[in-house]
């Protein structure tokens, strides 16, 4: 279990809803998804810890987990159309509605609700160019505004 996994299942939700997931949709789903079930005590922080093996980063457009960013850059802004191997490990109707909720709000207001974020208004210089390498813990996770 670890984050591409969590990826994965977001993708997966998004074809089983047949709403479509770009690559900048996915990594801010990600993002404002696991803050959503960490705040409503949906994942417990340990539960979180388990699979939180690649960290986001402070990006220029909001929070960003770098290698499932590079292995979807290939789509540009076109939906990812694949069929994930998915698990069970992250099911909840609470974090499906969730999904479906995030997957239908602008990729711009979630782009903009980031740019919000304490930690990357505090690291917002950091950035070079696109990117950063600074990464978000789980209190960052935790501790934000949601959409």
């Amino acid at each position: 279990m670890n984050m591409k996994d969590f990826s994965d299942y977001i993708i997966d939700v998004a074809n089983r809803k047949n709403i479509a997931i770009s690559n900048l949709q996915l990594q801010k789903v990600m993002f404002f998804t696991l803050r959503y079930a960490l705040q409503n005590n949906i994942y417990t922080e340990d539960f979180v810890n388990q699979f939180y093996d690649k960290k986001f980063l402070v990006w220029r457009y909001g929070p960003t987990i770098k290698d499932i960013y590079d292995e979807y850059i290939i789509n540009g802004a076109e939906p990812l159309i694949e069929s994930p191997k998915t698990t069970n490990y992250f099911n909840d109707t609470r974090i499906e509605d969730e999904i479906e909720k995030l997957l239908n709000t602008s990729i711009f207001k979630l782009v903009d609700v980031s740019h919000t974020d304490n930690h990357w208004i505090k690291n917002e210089q950091q950035i070079e160019g696109w990117r950063s390498d600074v990464e978000y813990s789980i209190d960052d996770l935790k501790n934000g505004d949601s959409v």
